[in-house]
């Protein structure tokens, strides 16, 4: 009896773990995936907004490739007059360099992109939570969290 227990006890156990480890198989291979294409974007993004004159068209076809329709209709909301996208009007190469991708603990989909700059000689970091979703086989960012 004692050994039918222990050994209903360790099956169970041994599929719960199966459990989790798949999840965070799936999970580690979605981070690895978001955080490639955030990099890319964040990378393509900055560097041509960091041009002087902007080339607007090439800075919406970056957002058209990386981003949902719904993130391109956020972005065009007039009340806004800033960039969600950077969460600012303006943004240096720099940002680059100390760019942080971290997935939210709690919801899956939910990804911060942080950057450090300086303002007055003092150090800031800027905090972007972006909504991502899956289209087909490829991750795109759906909004900014405002």
């Amino acid at each position: 009896m004692k050994t039918k227990i222990l050994i209903t006890i360790f099956t169970l156990c041994f599929f719960l773990l199966n459990i989790i480890s798949c999840k965070s198989n799936k999970l580690s291979l979605q981070d690895n995936q978001v955080n490639s294409m955030l990099k890319n974007f964040y990378t393509a993004y900055i560097t041509e907004r960091s041009k002087m004159p902007q080339n607007s068209e090439k800075i919406d076809s970056i957002v058209k490739r990386f981003g949902s329709t719904k993130l391109q209709k956020q972005r065009k909301n007039p009340e806004i007059d800033y960039d969600l996208l950077l969460d600012g009007q303006f943004c240096e190469m720099e940002w680059l360099n100390s760019m942080v991708i971290s997935r939210d603990k709690v919801n899956d989909h939910l990804y911060t992109v942080s950057f450090d700059y300086l303002i007055d000689n003092e150090k800031k970091q800027k905090k972007i939570q972006l909504l991502i979703l899956k289209d087909n086989s490829s991750y795109k960012i759906d909004s900014v969290i405002p």
